[in-house]
């Protein structure tokens, strides 16, 4: 059997750019805007979908991967002689990895297909899957892919600035009271991920400038290794993520840095101008 194939969900935050180079199969979440579905490159594109988000002010949800969708992408590896190991959100923000394992058993080979929970949401995901196609690309068998991952996952962290609380409340994790007094007093909460993939409130902040200083004061609680890449993910706010990277090279001293637009599905749970740094 040849090497691996990676496989991980739109979730992932993974430009397409970065999809091709790391040969990454991205499998589309599908998103229900005021009773109507659409899913990524089916029925609807990036961009369009982008718009649709945008202006929108009624009730959007999104459901996880299908899993008749999935079987068809692990199908598909698996008539190329290649095994598949499927990189995905924890149990807790989706039923993605349960949906990945019914598709599994809907495959002609289900012991060549390998289903690892990330822990981990957005480009911290994608980091796993680009290291996962890495990996394959040079041989490696997928336990010890797995095995590489688990390593790798445990040195990630992540931290994330929501700017609209609206956005939390149009998806239905909130109520339209908690919009409401939100929006009075200017919340805007700072998150991280604990290592089991439990949402951690960091601090509430009430502007861009305090949520910048909020995600520096992550990053330098955690440090920065020799060569380790910070990400800094943007939703619509280019100036904003510039910002956030200056002030990481002035008070951190680090260049090495990575400015990703994040995608649709958190950009629907966070909302346009929001921040992310992942290490």
């Amino acid at each position: 059997m040849n090497y691996p194939a990676i496989v991980s969900e739109s979730s992932c935050s993974l430009p397409e750019s970065l999809q091709d180079q790391f040969h990454i199969r991205v499998v589309p979440h599908s998103v229900n805007i005021n009773g109507q579905e659409y899913v990524e490159g089916i029925n609807i594109t990036d961009a369009d979908l982008r718009k649709l988000l945008h202006a929108n002010t009624g009730k959007v949800t999104t459901s996880a991967v299908n899993p008749r969708l999935l079987a068809e992408t692990f199908e598909s590896i698996l008539r190329q002689d290649r095994s598949v190991i499927f990189v995905g959100l924890p149990p807790r923000f989706s039923c993605t990895l349960q949906n990945a394992q019914i598709a599994r058993q809907m495959c002609s080979r289900p012991e060549q297909i390998f289903i690892y929970d990330g822990k981990c949401i957005g480009i911290n995901l994608g980091k796993l899957a680009m290291a996962a196609s890495q990996l394959a690309d040079s041989g490696r068998t997928p336990d010890f892919i797995i095995s590489q991952l688990d390593l790798l996952r445990q040195r990630m962290v992540s931290a994330l600035w929501s700017s609209d609380m609206s956005a939390i409340v149009n998806n239905g994790r909130a109520n339209e009271l908690l919009k409401r007094f939100a929006s009075v007093i200017s919340i805007h909460p700072v998150l991280t991920l604990t290592p089991d993939g439990a949402p951690q409130l960091i601090r509430l902040t009430r502007t861009l400038a305090q949520g910048i200083d909020a995600l520096i004061d992550f990053i330098k609680a955690r440090g920065m290794a020799p060569g380790e890449v910070l990400c800094i993910g943007h939703f619509e706010s280019p100036a904003a993520a510039a910002q956030l990277a200056a002030k990481a090279r002035e008070q951190l001293g680090t260049e090495q840095i990575v400015i990703l637009e994040g995608g649709n599905l958190l950009y629907l749970h966070l909302g346009a101008g929001s921040l992310s740094v992942s290490i």
